[in-house]
């Protein structure tokens, strides 16, 4: 009896006792794992620096181009909330203090991975992206649009490409033939007329029945969605252009509508660029590819022409359906265009190589008849609308006199083609000929050329 209440005194005296000591000695707080900070602020560092970057971007003048722009800078948000919440939960804390190695090592690597991904699309840009504008050598290729595509071509058209890549017959010895190369966009290469019909033959029928010391040889390099950035990389980089005497440049549509249609300019090699200020991530050429794709997909879905011109049916379509913008954007592409037609003018100087401009000539107009207004598909913008006709007139325009502008002032030839602006019986679609708008050209250009005639 005596033992339990002793045993019972012991126990009922010692709890408290322990209890007591347990509570008298205070809780030190549980440091955080100085790595689970570091795997922390590695993982937060990449997008709150965007983010940040983004922020500085709008406080000088940059502004969103698209929704895929728009995603990007959510995800940035999204992501920082995520780690915020990680940090704030016990559970997810636990997983980065046991992680910290791996999560640190996974950021190091995926940044890595991204650096040189960028690093080796930037190389294979410069290196392999070709800047030609030539052909496969000795290929033929025949185009039957469908009737009533294309107003004012008639029948099959035939492309024939020489050994040297070439449209046009075959380059004869320079002592032999005064040598003209004619050099454009989709406007020179007039892929839907025959070799008979594009209007550089034209141009090469009308001035041999003048009489001159040689014959007169020209050929037609032009090629669709090429600008003044690769004309630039062409004559200055391919060999054929120093064998030339004299290089026609027919330009400025291809300049002004990429501007339009992605915000952006080109530079001589090619490099996308935007003179206004942008944030980093915006220079990504992965994330450039991406948006290249979605607008390949959603906004141009059939860019590739075919020999029937089916794209033009569906681009007409894209067109009707899309709602109109009537206001022209900031051309501040306007001066890189003014930089690389100077460097144009100052590469043929070099190869001691005649130049000669054309201006670009349009079917917009504000007078257009129904039926010409449903032939137009061009001038797209990065939000999905399309740019109003008169809006179209007035950038173009802005694109030929800054180029006579700038002949002026170099003292260089220039041909104003701009006599055939909205005559609706020379265009098949918003700036390309028909044999009746061909045949024009080739008018034009060879009372210029004849101006100063051919030795």
């Amino acid at each position: 009896m005596s033992a339990t209440r002793n045993s019972s005194f012991k126990a009922s005296s010692l709890a408290p006792v322990g209890a007591a000591v347990e509570e008298s000695v205070p809780r030190v707080p549980q440091r955080p794992h100085r790595w689970l900070i570091v795997a922390v602020l590695a993982i937060a560092a990449l997008p709150l620096l965007l983010l940040i970057d983004t922020i500085v971007a709008f406080a000088r003048g940059w502004q969103t181009q698209s929704r895929l722009d728009f995603l990007f800078i959510a995800c940035l948000i999204v992501a920082l909330g995520l780690i915020v919440l990680a940090v704030i939960f016990s559970q997810s804390r636990a997983f980065l203090r046991r992680q910290w190695a791996q999560m640190i090592l996974l950021v190091a690597v995926s940044v890595g991975t991204w650096l040189a991904t960028e690093a080796a699309a930037a190389l294979y840009r410069r290196q392999f992206v070709p800047l030609s504008h030539l052909w496969t050598p000795s290929t033929q290729q025949v185009f039957n649009p469908k009737p009533g595509t294309m107003p004012g071509i008639v029948g099959e058209s035939r492309v024939t490409i020489n050994s040297l890549g070439i449209r046009g017959p075959e380059l004869p010895p320079d002592h032999i033939a005064y040598r003209i190369l004619c050099i454009g966009g989709s406007t020179t290469e007039c892929i839907y007329l025959d070799d008979s019909e594009a209007w550089p033959h034209l141009l090469m029928h009308r001035l041999n029945h003048n009489p001159h010391r040689r014959p007169i040889w020209v050929g037609n390099v032009g090629r669709s969605g090429f600008s003044s950035d690769q004309h630039l990389g062409f004559l200055d980089q391919d060999k054929l252009a120093k064998e030339m005497d004299c290089v026609v440049l027919l330009v400025g549509a291809n300049d002004f509508l990429k501007f339009l249609g992605r915000g952006k300019g080109f530079d001589a090699t090619g490099e996308v660029w935007e003179r206004r200020p942008r944030p980093v991530w915006r220079r990504s050429r992965l994330l450039d590819l991406i948006r290249k794709t979605y607008h390949a997909w959603n906004v141009n879905k059939i860019a590739v022409e075919d020999t029937v011109g089916s794209a033009y049916v569906e681009r007409r379509k894209q067109r009707q359906a899309a709602p109109v913008s009537n206001v022209l954007p900031d051309l501040v592409e306007l001066d890189g265009y003014r930089d690389r037609l100077r460097a144009i003018v100052h590469v043929c100087r070099a190869k001691n190589v005649r130049l000669v401009f054309l201006t670009q000539p349009i079917l917009y107009d504000s007078k257009l008849s129904a039926s010409a207004h449903s032939l137009l598909w061009a001038g797209w913008m990065e939000d999905g609308k399309f740019l109003s006709v008169e809006q179209l007139r007035e950038g173009l325009d802005q694109y030929n006199n800054a180029l006579q502008s700038l002949c002026r002032e170099l003292n260089v030839e220039c041909v104003d083609l701009t006599t055939m602006n909205g005559q609706e019986s020379f265009f098949y679609d918003d700036v390309h000929f028909n044999e009746a708008g061909a045949q024009e050209v080739a008018r034009l250009v060879a009372e210029g050329l004849l101006q100063h005639p051919p030795n």
